[in-house]
């Protein structure tokens, strides 16, 4: 299994998804009140405004900004990015994942929801849109059951009618699994300039931004799997995430 490094241990990754779970979970609670995407989603930035995690040497703190809808759709085919800085020992790591938000209103086990042809083919451009500019992107699937984080390379993948079923198609994680443990720790998330600044400063690259600020007088670990192998000072740099453009 290849190596990776950590920004934060497990215990604190662990407890990072949850208090994310824990805000998802608390707009499923109200799925109904919401009739689209966009409200759902401004709904669990609301939640995360109000989430704060300390544990040990770290502490997280998140902000949730709506930006006015001018277009229809953003030329980026994004509804939004998230923006993950992570502040170690004097230096910040910085790095974004852009997000469409899709809305899967069935009562039924997650892997069975589908959506319909024309939801499903607008998906299909607004991820081919997405892709080129990234590929750390995510599909925010907001189910009954919790909210997903579907990677984009995989919904990429899908033609139209394998899109409709993207929720069997395709791996399911908590968002709080993928922002809590995959991004935080630094296996997902672009690092490129182009990307993390028109996240952090969209002017109508996105419609949501998420912020999730990490600081943690934790030293950086070589992983593999779950195991630590390693850990080290930021005394050269360390290839964190993705970088584009």
């Amino acid at each position: 299994m290849a190596s990776e490094w950590w920004l934060i241990d497990e215990p604190t990754q662990l407890a990072l998804a949850g208090v994310i779970d824990a805000a998802a979970e608390r707009v499923v609670e109200h799925f109904d009140l919401h009739w689209n995407e966009n409200s759902l989603t401004a709904a669990f930035g609301e939640h995360l405004l109000q989430t704060r995690l300390d544990i040990g040497n770290t502490s997280a703190r998140f902000v949730y900004r709506n930006f006015s809808e001018v277009d229809e759709e953003p030329a980026t085919g994004a509804d939004g990015g998230i923006v993950v800085s992570i502040s170690s020992r004097g230096q910040t790591i910085k790095k974004a994942v852009l997000f469409q938000a899709k809305r899967f209103p069935q009562d039924r086990e997650v892997k069975s929801l589908s959506l319909p042809r024309a939801d499903a083919k607008r998906l299909k451009r607004q991820v081919d849109t997405m892709i080129p500019i990234t590929d750390q992107c995510i599909v925010l699937a907001h189910t009954r059951e919790r909210i997903y984080a579907i990677d984009g390379r995989c919904a990429d993948r899908q033609s139209i009618d394998h899109m409709r079923y993207v929720t069997d198609r395709c791996r399911l994680v908590s968002i709080g699994t993928f922002l809590g443990k995959w991004v935080a720790r630094c296996s997902r998330g672009d690092t490129g300039q182009y990307v993390v600044s028109n996240v952090t400063q969209p002017k109508g690259f996105i419609h949501h931004q998420l912020s999730m600020t990490i600081d943690t007088d934790q030293r950086p670990m070589l992983a593999s799997g779950s195991g630590v192998l390693d850990s080290r000072r930021f005394d050269s740099p360390i290839h964190l995430g993705r970088r584009r453009r």
